[in-house]
């Protein structure tokens, strides 16, 4: 548990690519298909029988411990007001590490700010601190096999080691 909870950078890294990422949550975690979704993990022989929250971790900052009582589950921890993520946004990217966002707007609607890959809305994926940023017709089930944010993969790979595709 401690290491799900106590964040530490990492130094090796220098270059992260998000793709389709809801830093900021998404609105489907609170509707009622998230509701179902969090129920399903409730059916014992999908959820962790022996878990017991231990708040008193060493070292455990105030937004764990709300957590660890609140019996984490990875829906309602995407929830647009969970603590988690609403921590993560305060915790600053360590400097040096350069940042990329593949993001999806599913039937390239011309609002971006509107957009969504249909789980995640794109105010939700973007990042001010993004070097680059590539929207993508893609869904969020469907953006990993999409050839432009495969290629957009490749070329910052690539510039990752100095050369070109």
């Amino acid at each position: 548990m401690r290491e799900l909870l106590i964040y530490e950078a990492n130094p090796d890294i220098a270059r992260v690519i998000f793709v389709a990422s809801p830093h900021r949550g998404s609105d489907l975690a609170t509707s009622p298909l998230g509701k179902l979704g969090r129920d399903l993990m409730k059916i014992p022989q999908l959820a962790t029988l022996n878990y017991v929250p231990n708040p008193e971790i060493q070292g455990i900052t105030p937004v764990g411990r709300e957590v660890l009582l609140g019996r984490p589950d990875s829906i309602k921890s995407l929830a647009p007001n969970s603590p988690g993520l609403l921590a993560m946004l305060k915790t600053p990217i360590r400097k040096g590490v350069t940042i990329h966002s593949i993001i999806g707007n599913h039937k390239m609607k011309p609002q971006l700010q509107e957009s969504s890959d249909t789980v995640v809305p794109y105010w939700s994926s973007h990042l001010d601190v993004a070097k680059s940023e590539v929207i993508v017709d893609a869904t969020h089930t469907t953006i990993c096999q999409d050839e432009d944010a495969i290629r957009e993969v490749n070329r910052i790979l690539y510039l990752h080691i100095g050369r070109t595709p």
